[in-house]
């Protein structure tokens, strides 16, 4: 008889005193009997479906934030947005530097460079 079926017959309780006879003297009977007395120390937990899903469904829904909260964010997003609005319209980008009469000039730009402004002259930048 084939190992393979005589072990499906074991699992299942099925083996007459012959069949008993030809699976111990299988080389993986001695394994396959430790398993077996080993086995039924193992027990599952109880788990009660209702009870977990109720206990997961808690975890997962969602929380209302606190209406005081929401209105700070509203009002600093407005705060926000009017002074980027002030800071790009109305605040100037561009310098101007004007020499006076009978006077001259010398400026430094930003890139280290030097300009010599003459009498009554203007430079933007």
């Amino acid at each position: 008889m084939k190992k393979e079926t005589l072990i499906q017959k074991w699992l299942n309780n099925e083996l007459n005193v012959e069949e008993l006879e030809a699976f111990k003297q299988l080389e993986e009977a001695d394994d396959f009997l430790k398993l077996s007395k080993n086995a039924r120390y193992f027990k599952a937990l109880e788990f009660d479906e209702t009870s977990g899903f109720e206990r997961l469904r808690a975890k997962l829904k969602p929380t209302k934030k606190p209406a005081l909260t929401s209105t700070l964010l509203k009002i600093a997003a407005v705060f926000v947005i009017g002074f980027g609005s002030y800071f790009a319209f109305f605040n100037p980008t561009e310098t101007q530097v004007e020499s006076l009469v009978g006077t001259t000039e010398n400026i430094v730009l930003p890139d280290g460079s030097s300009v010599v402004l003459n009498a009554v002259s203007s430079l933007r930048y």
